[in-house]
């Protein structure tokens, strides 16, 4: 949960699924920055399935369309999507966005991303994992590492741009509020593995 690489320089990422998770900043501007999580998951939120009083937010919102259930998208601004660089006219931050109305829902600041991402992915290890459960012997369930690692180095946070632009990073998040008004942040940025960030 560090906001630095894991181990001499490097952020080192176990993956299991299809999906892995790069990083989670929370939004530094925007209606959730400035009216906190519970009013966000209030607006632009949604009953817990199980009918436990909880409101959820979750889902793949990604650039290239609106996700459904809470009618948002993903924007940069100041960006150029077809040449994916920045117009060079303000700062190319990125925004959670109801076109609706053009609301800013959340919004991460080129300076907080580049930050993070600069922090955290300077250099990366991309490790295979496979998961054992109900195995006979001592080791009933456990987990092996590798063989497969993929080694990345010399990112840049307009890489990280560009790639959200294209939809292959995608904001994923994970938040709740239970009924007794308990709050979990869970702001996951994601690349699915057959698409990396070059």
């Amino acid at each position: 949960s560090s906001g630095l690489p894991d181990k001499y320089g490097f952020e080192l990422k176990a993956f299991l699924s299809t999906t892995i998770t790069l990083m989670t900043p929370e939004p530094d501007f925007g209606y959730r920055h400035e009216k906190g999580l519970t009013a966000f998951l209030d607006k632009y939120g949604w009953p817990g399935a199980k009918n436990d009083g909880s409101r959820r937010f979750n889902g793949r919102h990604s650039a290239l369309g609106t996700y459904a259930k809470s009618g948002l998208r993903l924007r940069i601004e100041h960006w150029d999507a077809i040449s994916n660089v920045p117009t060079g006219k303000g700062s190319p931050n990125v925004l959670l966005v109801d076109p609706r109305n053009d609301e800013i829902a959340a919004g991460w600041s080129f300076e907080k991303l580049a930050e993070k991402w600069g922090k955290k992915h300077a250099g990366a290890m991309f490790v295979t994992a496979q998961k054992y459960l109900n195995e006979p012997g001592p080791l009933a369930s456990h987990y092996s590492f590798g063989p497969q690692v993929h080694c990345g180095r010399g990112t840049s946070a307009l890489l990280l741009l560009k790639a959200i632009s294209l939809g292959s990073v995608y904001l994923d998040p994970g938040d709740r509020v239970n009924e007794i008004g308990q709050e979990k942040k869970r702001t996951q940025w994601r690349v699915s593995k057959s698409r990396g960030v070059s």
